[in-house]
């Protein structure tokens, strides 16, 4: 169902299906402010992955079920393979791990190849009855990741900032999520922490959304997503407290060097035609000035 919507001269096209809500906007006016979608943590995600890389993904889950066992299958749900589980070791390639205070299991797999690719399932095993399926992923292992960064922790000091860098080459509406609150698309609250995005070119001519979360409190620690289009990738963000103090200056933000726009030549040609102009009407200046001096 789609719907358009106007806010003052600003006209969108708002688009809802299986829980989500999300803008395509088609005006003609830049949109810098934030319009709120419902990524569920329930719908299926969809993660690309480097061969030889690895992954950590985070599955929530209900108070009730923080003394069960958590468990990682692969393929469809009615013929999934455990892949791995809490309450025995599986393998080496594929591990979890389980926070009862956060309420969440990771799963790390690691030396992934293209013969990982398929869909995955967090879900609670019940012993007399149904198994619980938390979240469904389709994982694709692939030579060129669409969407990635370059480190899924991200730490950040108490009421500074953290920096998180994605790079893509897909296309679709970006958004910055937390499981359980509405999505930042472009600038806003994200459950108490003012996010910020922004999209450019990196030095290295990759497409990178830049996520800025300022004024950060104890409380935005956890697992965020990155999405673009209909790819998303796990960041896990640490805030440490104002306590936790070292030598580098990185304690009061977050590095953001992966960050950091390239200069084009185009652009430097802006910036120094102006430049060379003013240089050579002082010039002009100065000279007119010393020969009327001099026949003065």
């Amino acid at each position: 169902m789609s719907k358009c919507i106007t806010y003052g001269n600003l006209k969108f096209a708002v688009k809802t299906f299986t829980g989500i809500t999300y803008n395509v906007c088609t005006s003609e006016i830049y949109v810098v402010f934030l319009l709120e979608g419902r990524r569920s943590s329930t719908v299926t995600g969809y993660l690309d992955v480097q061969i030889g890389g690895s992954i950590t993904i985070p599955c929530h889950y209900d108070q009730k079920y923080i003394h069960y066992v958590k468990y990682w299958c692969k393929g469809f749900w009615d013929f999934c393979k455990y892949a791995a589980r809490t309450d025995k070791t599986m393998g080496t390639k594929t591990s979890i791990s389980d926070d009862l205070i956060r309420r969440v299991f990771t799963v790390t797999m690691t030396d992934l190849t293209p013969a990982d690719s398929d869909y995955y399932w967090c879900a609670v095993e019940i012993n007399k009855g149904p198994d619980i399926r938390i979240q469904r992923f389709y994982l694709s292992v692939t030579g060129a990741p669409r969407l990635y960064v370059e480190q899924q922790q991200v730490t950040g000091v108490e009421g500074g900032s953290a920096t998180v860098c994605c790079y893509y080459s897909n296309t679709g509406d970006v958004a910055w999520c937390r499981v359980g609150v509405p999505c930042v698309w472009y600038s806003g609250t994200l459950d108490g922490a003012l996010g910020r995005l922004n999209l450019a070119m990196d030095a290295k001519n990759r497409k990178v959304l830049t996520v800025t979360m300022s004024d950060l409190k104890m409380e935005d620690a956890g697992w965020y997503w990155c999405s673009v289009g209909d790819l998303q990738i796990p960041v896990q963000i640490t805030v440490k407290p104002h306590s936790v103090t070292t030598l580098s200056t990185t304690t009061n933000h977050s590095d953001t060097s992966c960050c950091l726009p390239s200069i084009r030549l185009d652009d430097l040609k802006i910036l120094l035609i102006p430049l060379v102009i003013l240089l050579v009407l002082i010039a002009g200046v100065l000279v007119a000035w010393k020969m009327w001096r001099k026949h003065g």
